[in-house]
């Protein structure tokens, strides 16, 4: 099943968030989703930049409130770039899954939308701030094509035009994984 909850995170949650995503722009502890993902979800894809979040306790207190956990729960931030995108996949052995969209400012004709299945219909979900989306039933899903490059002129509301650096990021996720049985 997915959920989807706008304004999701607490004013304190969102500045510890920001706080991470700048700081992770800082530091040598980046690996690329190739270090994550299997052939089948890289396939054609510009690596993904990955920064594990090892201390997000005040996202988790929240998460509990919609969540009953099993398994310990792992924070990564996404970074991605121009022709990023995740093929259809139901994340395997992982119960729980959530994205939480983490730009103030998303254009749809940027691509990156998560697209899911729901009976016989495709069903999408634009990236917008503070907006989580959670799957804990293993749906089928992907994200499309980043096409936005990370400088590219926006009209700001008063006819400006600047170059802000905008790349598409998010916050993926998991309960760890279940066991294989064998």
């Amino acid at each position: 099943m997915i959920k989807v909850y706008k304004d999701f995170f607490d004013s304190d949650c969102l500045e510890y968030i920001e706080k991470s995503i700048e700081k992770s722009k800082n530091t040598a502890n980046l690996k690329s989703s190739f270090f994550y993902w299997g052939p089948d979800l890289i396939q054609q894809s510009t690596p993904v930049i990955v920064y594990d979040l090892d201390d997000a306790d005040i996202l988790l207190e929240r998460l509990k409130e919609i969540v009953v956990f099993e398994r310990k729960v792992i924070f990564m931030i996404y970074f991605w770039p121009m022709g990023s995108y995740i093929p259809w996949h139901d994340d395997g052995l992982v119960n729980f899954t959530a994205t939480v969209y983490c730009n103030k400012y998303w254009d749809i004709d940027w691509g990156g939308l998560f697209l899911y299945r729901e009976e016989d219909k495709i069903l999408a979900e634009v990236p917008e701030w503070n907006k989580l989306v959670v799957q804990t039933n293993k749906n089928w899903h992907s994200t499309t094509s980043v096409t936005k490059p990370l400088y590219c002129p926006v009209v700001m509301e008063d006819g400006r035009v600047t170059f802000p650096p905008i790349i598409r990021t998010t916050i993926q996720i998991f309960e760890e994984k279940e066991e294989k049985l064998n």
